[in-house]
C-alpha cells in the first residue's frame, strides 16, 4: 500500500489533472509526488518524528542515513521541519557533508537525472496510489498508465541521449540517485531494441564500479522476458487483479536462482515475492510450472498480436 496519509491533497489534486485530461500539468506535480512518498516512506519520517520526541541524537543519526542515501540533498538544508537544529555543532556537519558531496558531483548531471527520476517514479507512485481507490481496468488508472507508457518513452530518449553524451558514468559522478535513474530509463522504455543496445554498455559499468549488479540482473531477466523466454535472476513478475493469474516468469534454473540473486546483492526470491503477495517455493513453483507456462506464452502471443 502507498503512503500518502498527509498528502491527499496532493493526491486529489493529480487525481482531477487526470481527469481534466490535463497531463502537461499532472507532470509538473509528479516529482512533488515523489517528494511527498519519500518523506513519509524513508527516515525522513523518523528523524522528523525523533525531533517532536526532543530526540536530537536519533534525529541526526535519521539524517545521516539520508545523506549516505543521496536523499534530500538539495531540500535538507532549507527544510524549515529542522530550523530548530540550525545552530547545532551536528548539524553544520550535517551540511558540510552535503555540501561536499555535491562539490565533488557533476552537479549539472546531476540535476538532469533527478528531474527525470521525479516523473519515472511519481508516475509509478501516482499509479499504485490510484488502485487503492479505482480497479484496475477503470477508466482513472488506465488513463494514468497511459501517461506513465508517454512518460517512460520521454525519459527513455532523455537517458539515450545523456549516455550518448557522457557514458555510463556512475555514482561517483551523479550520486547514487543519479546512477540508478540512468538505469530505470532503460528498464522502462518499452523499446526491446533500446534495451538490448544499451545492455552491453551496462555489462561494462558494472565491471568498471559505475553500476549496480543488480542493475544488469534486473535488465537481462526484462530482455529475456520481452523475448518471451525465461528469465535468470526472477526479477520479473506478472501481477494481476486475479492472485490465481500471478506468476513469476519462468526460471531458467529454480534449483539455482537464490544462489546466482545472492551473487549480485539480491534477496532470496521467497522475500523478494512478498511484496506482490506471491508464496515462493521450489516444490510449489514446479508443480504450477505447466499453469504458468501457458500463462507465459498466452503473454507472448498477445504481445505479438498487439
Amino acid at each position: 500500500m502507498i503512503n500518502f496519509t498527509s498528502n491527499q491533497t496532493l493526491f486529489e489534486a493529480c487525481l482531477k489533472m487526470v481527469k481534466e485530461d490535463d497531463t502537461l500539468q499532472l507532470k509538473t506535480q509528479l516529482a512533488s509526488f515523489y517528494t511527498a512518498y519519500l518523506r513519509e516512506n524513508t527516515s525522513y519520517h523518523d528523524a522528523v518524528k525523533a525531533l517532536r520526541a526532543k530526540d536530537e541524537k536519533s534525529t541526526f543519526i535519521y539524517l545521516d542515513s539520508l545523506i549516505k542515501d543521496d536523499l534530500f540533498l538539495d531540500e535538507l538544508p532549507k527544510d524549515t521541519q529542522f530550523l530548530t537544529l540550525h545552530d547545532h555543532r551536528t548539524w553544520k556537519k550535517l551540511i558540510d557533508t552535503i555540501n561536499y558531496l555535491k562539490a565533488h558531483y557533476n552537479e549539472s548531471l546531476r540535476q538532469q537525472l533527478k528531474s527525470i527520476q521525479g516523473t519515472d517514479q511519481g508516475i509509478r507512485l501516482f499509479y499504485l496510489a490510484s488502485l487503492e481507490y479505482y480497479q484496475k481496468n477503470d477508466p482513472i488508472p488506465l488513463k494514468i498508465h497511459q501517461v506513465m507508457k508517454q512518460i517512460d518513452e520521454e525519459n527513455g530518449q532523455k537517458i539515450q541521449a545523456f549516455l550518448s553524451k557522457n557514458g555510463w558514468i556512475g555514482q561517483r559522478v551523479v550520486g547514487k540517485e543519479g546512477n540508478e535513474t540512468l538505469f530505470l530509463g532503460i528498464q522502462h522504455i518499452d523499446d526491446l531494441l533500446v534495451q538490448e543496445k544499451y545492455l552491453l554498455m551496462l555489462q561494462k559499468a558494472v565491471k568498471a564500479g559505475n553500476a549496480e549488479p543488480w542493475h544488469l540482473a534486473f535488465l537481462t531477466d526484462r530482455i529475456a522476458m520481452n523475448h518471451g523466454k525465461k528469465q535468470t535472476y526472477g526479477t520479473q513478475v506478472i501481477l494481476s487483479d486475479n492472485p490465481s493469474e500471478s506468476y513469476v516468469v519462468p526460471l531458467q534454473d529454480p534449483e539455482k536462482v537464490d544462489q546466482w540473486r545472492k551473487e549480485i546483492g539480491l534477496p532470496p526470491l521467497r522475500e523478494y515475492l512478498k511484496e506482490d503477495g506471491i508464496i515462493w517455493d521450489l516444490k510449489t513453483y514446479k508443480n504450477d510450472l505447466p499453469r504458468i507456462e501457458s500463462l507465459y506464452r498466452q503473454r507472448k502471443n498477445k504481445k505479438q498480436m498487439d
